[in-house]
């Protein structure tokens, strides 16, 4: 629930006219109707201006 709290909250896709980011991948438990003790989120964002 936590997790999916998050990842509906980030602001995904085309972010402004340089940057994008998205969730690459979710993983976690190892089976159904479970209470995962741990999960894993992946995300990247890019952007095409650098900054310091």
């Amino acid at each position: 629930m936590v997790a999916a709290d998050a990842i509906t909250n980030m602001k995904l896709l085309r972010i402004d006219e340089q940057t994008t980011a998205n969730i690459g991948s979710v993983n976690g438990g190892q089976a159904t109707n479970i209470v995962m003790p741990e999960l894993t989120v992946v995300a990247e964002a890019r952007s095409l201006t650098a900054t310091s």
